[in-house]
């Protein structure tokens, strides 16, 4: 049987009676709203979802000030979760890529007792599902957005959204060469100084 659950949408808040559990769900968009979870008894478990999309330093103000010390407060269990982005600076990027010095893959023995994340990773590979109305499975889909978009193993947008791994692309930050100009004049014949 289902447990019958209560939801308070001006508060945010789902209670289980049966269970004596609440859920609170909420932002973090800005200062104010993270102060919102600051005091209190503490809390259980903690999610923050799409931990790439914060800005960074307001991101470790919430793990570090903020949740933790309510969170060890009652024993708890802090969470993030999220596609893997591509700025490689912020907490969540330090805590989920590979070889990070502070998590240990899922499975794997703690070889430091001051190792406090355990990193999970999935990618559209291990979803087996099959999109309705076909026999493909979402990574058969995968693949071939791979090729018609002539992606290779190394590029970004396919390391991040379909396997699941941290990957910068800087050519959104860098100028690209341009050997000619609109009129096909080599720049430097069409250059002045």
């Amino acid at each position: 049987k289902e447990p019958e659950v209560n939801y308070d949408r001006q508060k945010q808040l789902f209670t289980v009676p049966r269970l004596r559990s609440t859920i609170m769900c909420g932002g973090a968009d800005d200062m104010k709203a993270v102060e919102t979870y600051r005091g209190g008894p503490g809390y259980d478990e903690a999610w923050i979802d799409e931990a790439k999309s914060h800005p960074k330093d307001l991101l470790k103000e919430l793990i570090v000030e903020v949740l933790t010390p309510r969170i060890n407060a009652r024993y708890g269990v802090l969470g993030l979760c999220g596609t893997p982005g591509s700025s490689l600076d912020s907490m969540f990027y330090d805590v989920t890529r590979v070889g990070s010095s502070v998590s240990i893959p899922y499975g794997e023995p703690n070889p430091v007792e001051d190792l406090v994340w355990s990193m999970h990773r999935w990618t559209l590979e291990m979803n087996t599902s099959k999109v309705p109305g076909t026999t493909k499975t979402l990574w058969q889909l995968a693949l071939q957005e791979k090729a018609s978009n002539g992606w290779t193993d190394q590029s970004p947008s396919w390391m991040r959204e379909y396997l699941g791994l941290w990957a910068a692309d800087l050519t959104d930050f860098c100028y690209r060469f341009r050997p000619y100009t609109d009129e096909q004049e080599a720049v430097d014949e069409a250059m002045t100084w």
